[in-house]
Protein backbone atom coordinates (compact mmCIF):
# COMPACT_ATOMS: atom_id res chain seq x y z
CA UNK A 1 0.00 0.00 0.00
CA UNK A 2 1.42 3.45 -0.60
CA UNK A 3 0.58 5.57 1.92
CA UNK A 4 1.05 9.98 2.09
CA UNK A 5 0.63 12.82 4.31
CA UNK A 6 0.28 15.88 3.06
CA UNK A 7 -0.34 18.76 5.72
CA UNK A 8 -1.14 22.52 6.03
CA UNK A 9 -2.10 25.07 9.03
CA UNK A 10 -5.84 24.91 10.25
CA UNK A 11 -6.04 28.26 9.39
CA UNK A 12 -5.20 27.31 5.59
CA UNK A 13 -7.27 24.15 5.39
CA UNK A 14 -9.45 25.59 2.46
CA UNK A 15 -6.09 24.38 0.72
CA UNK A 16 -6.63 20.54 2.12
CA UNK A 17 -10.40 20.89 1.10
CA UNK A 18 -9.28 21.13 -2.35
CA UNK A 19 -6.43 19.21 -3.05
CA UNK A 20 -8.54 16.04 -1.93
CA UNK A 21 -11.34 17.18 -3.90
CA UNK A 22 -8.77 16.92 -7.15
CA UNK A 23 -7.01 13.47 -5.19
CA UNK A 24 -9.73 11.61 -5.37
CA UNK A 25 -10.25 11.84 -9.20
CA UNK A 26 -6.64 9.59 -8.96
CA UNK A 27 -8.30 7.20 -7.41
CA UNK A 28 -6.90 7.40 -4.23
CA UNK A 29 -8.64 7.21 -0.43
CA UNK A 30 -8.49 10.18 1.23
CA UNK A 31 -8.77 10.79 5.40
CA UNK A 32 -8.30 14.38 7.00
CA UNK A 33 -7.03 14.47 10.76
CA UNK A 34 -6.32 17.39 12.73
CA UNK A 35 -2.73 16.96 14.74
CA UNK A 36 -2.48 20.57 17.08
CA UNK A 37 -2.59 23.29 14.73
CA UNK A 38 -1.86 21.25 11.67
CA UNK A 39 -4.75 19.40 9.51
CA UNK A 40 -3.09 16.39 7.45
CA UNK A 41 -4.47 14.73 4.01
CA UNK A 42 -3.93 11.44 4.55
CA UNK A 43 -3.95 9.24 0.45
CA UNK A 44 -3.85 6.12 0.41
CA UNK A 45 -3.48 3.26 -2.48
CA UNK A 46 -3.68 -0.41 -2.22
CA UNK A 47 -0.09 -1.85 -4.10
CA UNK A 48 3.31 -0.53 -3.90
CA UNK A 49 3.95 -1.21 -7.80
CA UNK A 50 2.20 1.90 -8.38
CA UNK A 51 4.22 4.27 -5.94
CA UNK A 52 5.81 6.35 -8.48
CA UNK A 53 2.48 6.97 -10.27
CA UNK A 54 0.97 7.99 -7.15
CA UNK A 55 4.09 10.37 -6.11
CA UNK A 56 4.01 11.93 -9.54
CA UNK A 57 0.36 12.50 -9.26
CA UNK A 58 0.33 13.99 -5.88
CA UNK A 59 2.91 16.22 -6.86
CA UNK A 60 1.18 17.28 -10.04
CA UNK A 61 -1.41 18.16 -8.10
CA UNK A 62 0.39 20.11 -5.20
CA UNK A 63 2.46 21.87 -7.71
CA UNK A 64 -0.89 23.20 -9.14
CA UNK A 65 -1.77 24.30 -5.63
CA UNK A 66 1.17 26.14 -4.30
CA UNK A 67 1.66 27.91 -8.04
CA UNK A 68 -2.00 28.74 -8.86
CA UNK A 69 -4.79 28.89 -6.26
CA UNK A 70 -2.13 29.19 -2.95
CA UNK A 71 -0.19 31.74 -4.08
CA UNK A 72 -2.57 34.57 -2.85
CA UNK A 73 -1.88 32.91 0.55
CA UNK A 74 1.54 32.29 0.62
CA UNK A 75 2.37 36.06 -0.65
CA UNK A 76 -0.29 37.21 2.26
CA UNK A 77 2.41 35.09 4.81
CA UNK A 78 5.25 36.56 3.54
CA UNK A 79 3.89 40.18 4.00
CA UNK A 80 2.49 39.47 7.32
CA UNK A 81 5.48 38.19 8.50
CA UNK A 82 8.03 40.34 7.35
CA UNK A 83 6.06 43.97 6.98
CA UNK A 84 4.15 45.51 9.95
CA UNK A 85 1.43 48.76 9.79
CA UNK A 86 -0.33 48.13 6.62
CA UNK A 87 -4.03 48.23 7.00
CA UNK A 88 -6.35 45.37 5.03
CA UNK A 89 -6.93 47.46 2.18
CA UNK A 90 -3.44 48.29 1.73
CA UNK A 91 -2.42 44.82 2.53
CA UNK A 92 -4.87 43.43 -0.68
CA UNK A 93 -3.30 46.03 -2.30
CA UNK A 94 0.14 44.75 -2.10
CA UNK A 95 -0.87 41.04 -2.44
CA UNK A 96 -2.56 41.89 -6.07
CA UNK A 97 0.20 43.78 -6.82
CA UNK A 98 2.87 40.77 -5.88
CA UNK A 99 0.89 38.49 -8.20
CA UNK A 100 1.06 40.97 -11.12
CA UNK A 101 4.75 40.96 -10.65
CA UNK A 102 4.71 36.86 -10.63
CA UNK A 103 2.35 36.25 -13.09
CA UNK A 104 2.40 38.82 -15.72
CA UNK A 105 4.49 40.32 -18.00
CA UNK A 106 4.87 43.92 -16.61
CA UNK A 107 5.98 45.15 -20.34
CA UNK A 108 2.98 43.61 -22.15
CA UNK A 109 0.79 43.25 -19.48
CA UNK A 110 -0.28 39.75 -20.88
CA UNK A 111 0.09 36.87 -18.42
CA UNK A 112 3.78 34.96 -18.98
CA UNK A 113 2.88 31.44 -19.17
CA UNK A 114 6.42 30.42 -19.81
CA UNK A 115 7.72 31.33 -16.39
CA UNK A 116 4.57 30.02 -14.88
CA UNK A 117 5.37 26.77 -16.45
CA UNK A 118 9.07 26.85 -15.50
CA UNK A 119 7.96 27.90 -11.54
CA UNK A 120 5.38 24.99 -11.71
CA UNK A 121 7.78 22.63 -12.95
CA UNK A 122 10.45 23.51 -10.59
CA UNK A 123 7.80 22.93 -7.73
CA UNK A 124 7.06 19.49 -9.26
CA UNK A 125 10.34 18.28 -9.37
CA UNK A 126 11.32 19.56 -5.42
CA UNK A 127 7.90 17.69 -4.58
CA UNK A 128 8.98 14.31 -6.59
CA UNK A 129 12.61 14.54 -4.77
CA UNK A 130 10.69 15.06 -1.29
CA UNK A 131 8.15 12.08 -1.78
CA UNK A 132 10.80 9.63 -2.65
CA UNK A 133 12.36 9.50 0.55
CA UNK A 134 9.98 10.64 2.94
CA UNK A 135 5.96 9.99 3.34
CA UNK A 136 5.05 12.77 5.15
CA UNK A 137 5.17 16.87 4.08
CA UNK A 138 3.46 20.18 5.22
CA UNK A 139 2.99 22.37 2.51
CA UNK A 140 4.20 25.91 4.03
CA UNK A 141 7.85 23.86 5.66
CA UNK A 142 8.02 22.45 2.21
CA UNK A 143 7.90 25.54 0.36
CA UNK A 144 10.20 27.45 2.95
CA UNK A 145 12.94 25.26 3.18
CA UNK A 146 12.68 23.02 0.23
CA UNK A 147 11.58 25.43 -2.30
CA UNK A 148 14.01 28.36 -1.63
CA UNK A 149 14.13 29.23 -5.15
CA UNK A 150 10.70 30.13 -5.47
CA UNK A 151 10.16 31.48 -1.93
CA UNK A 152 12.74 33.91 -2.72
CA UNK A 153 10.74 34.58 -6.05
CA UNK A 154 7.29 35.26 -4.35
CA UNK A 155 9.61 37.49 -1.39
CA UNK A 156 11.07 39.30 -3.99
CA UNK A 157 7.61 40.40 -4.97
CA UNK A 158 6.46 41.23 -2.19
CA UNK A 159 9.73 43.45 -1.47
CA UNK A 160 8.97 45.10 -4.57
CA UNK A 161 5.16 45.59 -4.40
CA UNK A 162 5.51 46.90 -1.02
CA UNK A 163 8.17 49.42 -2.30
CA UNK A 164 5.68 50.75 -4.61
CA UNK A 165 3.21 50.89 -2.05
CA UNK A 166 4.95 53.04 0.32
CA UNK A 167 6.33 55.17 -2.75
CA UNK A 168 1.89 55.52 -3.28
CA UNK A 169 1.57 56.41 0.00
CA UNK A 170 4.21 59.01 0.06
CA UNK A 171 2.95 60.43 -3.29
CA UNK A 172 -0.55 61.04 -1.60
CA UNK A 173 0.78 62.50 1.56
CA UNK A 174 2.35 64.74 -1.08
CA UNK A 175 -0.78 65.77 -3.06
CA UNK A 176 -2.67 66.18 0.23
CA UNK A 177 -0.05 68.67 1.36
CA UNK A 178 -0.02 70.55 -2.07
CA UNK A 179 -3.57 70.45 -2.37
CA UNK A 180 -3.55 72.53 1.69
CA UNK A 181 -0.97 74.88 -0.29
CA UNK A 182 -3.77 75.80 -2.68
CA UNK A 183 -6.93 76.02 -0.77
CA UNK A 184 -5.31 78.22 1.38
CA UNK A 185 -3.62 80.81 -1.54
CA UNK A 186 -5.71 83.49 -3.10
CA UNK A 187 -6.24 83.05 -6.35
CA UNK A 188 -4.47 85.51 -8.82
CA UNK A 189 -6.48 83.94 -12.24
CA UNK A 190 -9.69 82.66 -13.23
CA UNK A 191 -7.68 80.72 -16.00
CA UNK A 192 -3.89 79.55 -16.80
CA UNK A 193 -3.24 77.49 -20.08
CA UNK A 194 -0.36 75.35 -19.18
CA UNK A 195 1.58 74.63 -22.66
CA UNK A 196 5.06 72.62 -23.32
CA UNK A 197 7.53 74.56 -25.04
CA UNK A 198 10.73 72.73 -25.34
CA UNK A 199 12.36 71.72 -21.96
CA UNK A 200 9.87 74.20 -20.55
CA UNK A 201 6.11 75.32 -19.77
CA UNK A 202 4.17 78.30 -20.88
CA UNK A 203 1.71 79.78 -18.72
CA UNK A 204 -1.15 81.90 -20.77
CA UNK A 205 -3.21 83.97 -19.13
CA UNK A 206 -7.14 83.79 -20.04
CA UNK A 207 -6.47 85.82 -23.28
CA UNK A 208 -3.77 83.77 -24.50
CA UNK A 209 -1.20 86.54 -23.38
CA UNK A 210 1.78 85.07 -21.70
CA UNK A 211 2.69 85.35 -17.73
CA UNK A 212 5.24 88.29 -17.20
CA UNK A 213 7.56 87.11 -14.62
CA UNK A 214 6.45 89.43 -11.98
CA UNK A 215 3.92 86.83 -11.71
CA UNK A 216 6.27 83.78 -11.46
CA UNK A 217 8.67 82.58 -8.99
CA UNK A 218 12.26 82.28 -9.80
CA UNK A 219 13.39 78.89 -10.34
CA UNK A 220 16.43 77.83 -7.87
CA UNK A 221 18.98 76.01 -9.42
CA UNK A 222 19.12 71.94 -10.23
CA UNK A 223 15.17 72.56 -10.54
CA UNK A 224 13.52 70.41 -12.97
CA UNK A 225 11.12 72.07 -15.71
CA UNK A 226 8.00 70.16 -13.69
CA UNK A 227 8.86 71.17 -10.22
CA UNK A 228 8.64 74.82 -11.38
CA UNK A 229 5.94 74.58 -13.47
CA UNK A 230 4.02 72.39 -10.04
CA UNK A 231 5.72 75.67 -8.30
CA UNK A 232 4.23 78.33 -10.32
CA UNK A 233 1.00 76.71 -10.30
CA UNK A 234 0.26 76.59 -6.49
CA UNK A 235 1.37 79.66 -6.02
CA UNK A 236 -0.90 81.54 -8.42
CA UNK A 237 -3.57 79.08 -7.61
CA UNK A 238 -6.04 79.26 -10.76
CA UNK A 239 -9.57 79.01 -10.65
CA UNK A 240 -8.92 77.22 -13.81
CA UNK A 241 -6.37 74.65 -15.16
CA UNK A 242 -6.12 73.59 -19.31
CA UNK A 243 -3.34 71.44 -20.14
CA UNK A 244 -2.29 71.82 -23.94
CA UNK A 245 -0.33 69.36 -25.96
CA UNK A 246 1.76 66.15 -24.56
CA UNK A 247 2.61 66.11 -20.85
CA UNK A 248 4.53 63.27 -19.13
CA UNK A 249 2.24 60.87 -17.40
CA UNK A 250 3.77 62.09 -13.70
CA UNK A 251 3.33 65.29 -14.12
CA UNK A 252 -0.17 65.45 -15.71
CA UNK A 253 -1.53 63.13 -12.94
CA UNK A 254 0.42 65.55 -10.30
CA UNK A 255 -1.43 68.57 -11.37
CA UNK A 256 -4.42 66.82 -12.10
CA UNK A 257 -4.45 65.27 -8.44
CA UNK A 258 -3.54 68.57 -7.18
CA UNK A 259 -6.35 70.51 -8.77
CA UNK A 260 -9.11 67.97 -9.27
CA UNK A 261 -12.08 69.56 -11.27
CA UNK A 262 -10.15 72.47 -11.94
CA UNK A 263 -8.22 70.91 -14.87
CA UNK A 264 -9.25 70.18 -18.18
CA UNK A 265 -7.43 68.63 -21.37
CA UNK A 266 -7.46 70.25 -24.37
CA UNK A 267 -8.82 68.26 -27.32
CA UNK A 268 -7.02 69.94 -29.88
CA UNK A 269 -6.69 74.09 -30.69
CA UNK A 270 -3.72 76.16 -32.23
CA UNK A 271 -1.98 76.11 -28.97
CA UNK A 272 -1.51 72.50 -29.38
CA UNK A 273 0.19 72.64 -32.16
Amino acid sequence: MVTLAIGTSLANRSATEQLAEYLKTGGLEIETANLGQWVFLGCKLKGTEKANLVHAFVADAVADLLVGSQQRQLLGRILRHNYKGFTAEEQEEIVNRSLQILNFDLQTGEEDEIRKRQRKNLVYARLLECLAGRSQIVLEGFVRFRLKEYYRELKLAVDLAVEEQLAEREYRDFISLLRSFVEIQPSSFELLHVVPKGDAYLLLDENGQELSEEFLEEPLGGMEPEDVLLSNLITLAPEKVILHGSFGREISRTIKQVFSEQVSTCSGCELCR
